[in-house]
């Protein structure tokens, strides 16, 4: 699959012990200081891939391929963090994407009477899912800007499941003509990288709003 761009159209940020007054100072070394952010947005890319494939029917050969969409969706991230040396901590998230999209299916359909006589036929698959979840551990950078206003680069590896439906056909049996079909697809050991950087507002001392 091709690379996607998720924003996050709104970030809230829970500071726990006083993190937040600490953000626009040096923090104490003994002060203990903790995070936690809500985060949703959007996928506003999309992209197409397919597939097509070949089976014997009526004694002849019948071909069909598919061009499926993976659509835009929303994304909800959830992470917590904790600040191991003066501005730098450590955070780990989890984010989830989910999205429907539409397939189109078309084919050569043998007939099953007479030979050497196919018929195109096409339909449409409905409905398909993809969901994604993903795990991120994350270095974050906290640069105040204003007593109200801070600025954070966040950066790390990130491990993805990816769950697919996939558009599939088969023949009604005795006819030319395509029934679609959804299948499920799986994988579990996507490996990727995350980098950005989050602009927040503090609103109360324990709670801000942003963007990243």
């Amino acid at each position: 699959m091709t690379k996607t761009m998720r924003v996050m159209a709104l970030v809230m940020v829970w500071t726990i012990g006083g993190g937040a007054a600490a953000r626009a100072q040096a923090p104490a070394p003994a002060e203990t200081q903790m995070f936690a952010n809500v985060s949703l947005g959007g996928q506003f890319q999309s992209h197409t891939f397919s597939d097509s494939t070949s089976f014997a029917l009526y004694n002849e050969l019948a071909t069909v391929s598919a061009t499926q969409t993976v659509g835009r969706g929303v994304v909800f991230d959830l992470s917590g963090g904790y600040r191991v040396w003066r501005r730098l901590s450590v955070a780990l998230g989890v984010s989830t994407f989910h999205g429907t999209s539409d397939a189109t299916l078309s084919g050569s359909i043998p007939s099953p009477l007479v030979f050497g006589q196919p018929k195109a036929s096409t339909t449409t698959a409905t409905g398909l899912g993809h969901t994604d979840v993903a795990v991120n551990l994350q270095a974050v950078w906290l640069q105040p800007i204003t007593d109200k206003i801070d600025a954070a680069i966040f950066l790390g590896p990130s491990l993805i499941h990816v769950k697919q439906e996939v558009a599939s056909a088969s023949v009604v049996p005795g006819t030319q003509d395509l029934l679609a079909a959804t299948a499920s697809e799986s994988k579990s050991t996507g490996k990727a990288g995350t980098v950005g950087v989050d602009v927040s507002y503090k609103i109360t001392p324990r709670y801000r709003a942003g963007l990243f």
